[in-house]
């Protein structure tokens, strides 16, 4: 499913939890405009999950926020030991 540009991806059964799929890379700029269009859809998620980009520490909107450690460089270091991996191996 796609709202705004944004693909979701729903898990959950009791509890249905809406997350952007590539959220690493993509921000909901106005989330009260995406929680209406989500609403609106046959999804019927209880919930929408989504980050606020560092270095912004307090909360911008007035929704329940939790805080979680978050590893920066984790994704972009396993993406570039990857790529120096299959480049130590050509032809394969």
């Amino acid at each position: 499913m796609t709202i705004n540009g944004h693909r979701l991806i729903i898990e959950g059964n009791a509890l249905r939890i809406a997350n952007v799929e590539q959220e690493w890379y993509e921000d909901i700029q106005d989330p009260k405009t995406f929680v209406n269009e989500l609403a609106k859809t046959e999804a019927k998620a209880d919930v929408l999950s989504f980050w606020q980009r560092l270095p912004d520490t307090q909360p911008k909107y007035s929704y329940s926020m939790e805080t979680k450690p978050t590893a920066a460089l984790t994704k972009a270091l396993k993406k570039l030991r990857r790529g120096w991996y299959y480049a130590s191996r050509p032809g394969q």
